[in-house]
């Protein structure tokens, strides 16, 4: 890298699920370092000096791509990187995660535990209680059995798992509400593509408009 050449930054896209789909694609095809969010959402490090490269690649899936501080992430069980609120979803519709899982995961013998994260007003609100830690759910893991039964184990693994991913997917249905309400409505997504389909439009009929008009000054007047 050059003495003066920029450093890696983080780009945050954001649009709808057929653009954001096909951004992820295009930086999974590449290799770029890339995380992983909700549907309508990703976020991507790359050089400085490849901003014209972010943002071509945003105009063309009619997509946004803004400057962000880097955004916490982890990384999944198929190896992709994926923010924690979303990382869960991700893992449920991932074929590649649920093969390591299937051949690589064995739930915990012991009382598996989920904290709930502290209580956090939303922007504008005053919560009506005092900031506290969340009560700890608990789910029961395993019970002993013999080493060679392994129907029960099977069985008694899969009850472990089947009960904390349903209270994982209430918390994600909870996370996913308070993100939409940060986030524009499909309605306004939609009708900002539209004024810029008619801003390109008009455009296209204003230079219509003066190459006649210059044609017809060119031209001159009836001799």
């Amino acid at each position: 890298m050059g003495k003066n050449s920029p450093g890696p930054v983080w780009w945050w896209f954001t649009g709808g699920d057929k653009g954001i789909r096909s951004i992820t694609n295009a930086l999974n095809h590449n290799r770029h370092f890339m995380v992983l969010d909700t549907k309508k959402q990703i976020y991507l490090r790359i050089q400085g000096s490849e901003t014209r490269f972010v943002e071509g690649l945003a105009d063309s899936h009619n997509c946004r791509a803004t400057k962000v501080l880097p955004p916490v992430y982890t990384d999944t069980l198929c190896g992709k990187r994926s923010t924690p609120q979303s990382i869960n979803a991700h893992q449920r519709r991932c074929n590649a995660c649920r093969r390591v899982r299937k051949n690589g995961q064995s739930a915990s013998t012991q009382v598996a535990t989920v904290e709930e994260a502290p209580e956090v007003a939303m922007p504008g609100v005053i919560s009506s209680t005092d900031p506290r830690s969340g009560p700890v759910i608990t789910v029961q893991g395993p019970s002993e059995h013999r080493s060679d039964d392994y129907a029960g184990l099977a069985a008694d693994n899969r009850r472990t798992a089947d009960e904390l991913m349903g209270k994982a997917e209430y918390y994600m249905q909870v996370a996913d509400y308070y993100d939409a309400m940060l986030k524009p409505t499909d309605a306004v997504t939609e009708a900002e593509a539209l004024l810029k389909k008619a801003q390109d439009d008009e455009q296209a009929e204003r230079d219509r408009q003066k190459a006649e008009l210059d044609a017809l000054i060119a031209n001159g007047p009836p001799a």
